[in-house]
């Protein structure tokens, strides 16, 4: 009987060190990985607000990428600005000579542009004055961007061009035109870039 009860407390003993080395060594394996844990929490913190900044900026871009979106249309565009583009346009590709043109354009340009369209020009006492016939079919504002006192616009011009009894050519052009608001508010045109399609 003794042996019996020496040998349930050796087992007891045993049993009760053996769980105390566990709880010692666990104890001290958590003090081990705390820094670890805590240095990964900051992690997983930083990691999650750099996804909502990522999320933030991707809707930021698309909200950038639809307002400047390109334009098919003159929608959003003011009046005046749209007014003077198609006065323009059409006053640079209907006419019947060049200096017809330069003055029908005037109201729509700016001084620095006055040059440009006197180019060629065909004075009344001209000899062997040559009969042009040039018409707008059609113009499309394309791309714009508006800004304080500047538009930059893409136009697409499509205009039928006949020199004395000839065959009448159509043509198709892209514009790239710079406005600028002078003092008076007016809307004008102060440059031009002009690209032929085929």
């Amino acid at each position: 009987m003794n042996k019996v009860i020496v040998i349930v407390v050796a087992l007891l003993v045993f049993g009760l060190g053996f769980y105390t080395h566990y709880v010692m060594s666990e104890n001290s394996y958590q003090d081990k990985i705390k820094p670890y844990e805590k240095q990964q929490q900051k992690d997983s913190a930083t990691i999650e607000a750099l996804q909502q900044n990522v999320v933030a900026l991707e809707n930021k871009q698309v909200e950038l990428e639809e307002q400047a979106q390109d334009k098919s249309s003159n929608e959003g565009m003011p009046e005046e600005v749209n007014a003077t583009i198609e006065g323009f346009v059409e006053a640079e590709y209907t006419y019947t000579n060049t200096q017809e043109r330069a003055e029908n354009v005037l109201p729509f340009i700016t001084a620095e542009m006055v040059p440009y369209f006197q180019q060629g020009e065909i004075t009344s006492d001209s000899k062997n004055v040559v009969k042009v016939q040039s018409n707008l079919t059609k113009q499309e504002i394309g791309h714009y961007f508006l800004e304080d006192e500047k538009c930059q616009v893409t136009v697409r011009a499509w205009s039928t061009f006949q020199v004395d009894k000839q065959k009448k050519n159509e043509n198709q052009v892209l514009l790239d035109l710079e406005l600028v608001r002078d003092d008076t508010g007016r809307w004008l045109v102060t440059t031009q870039e002009i690209a032929t399609i085929n």
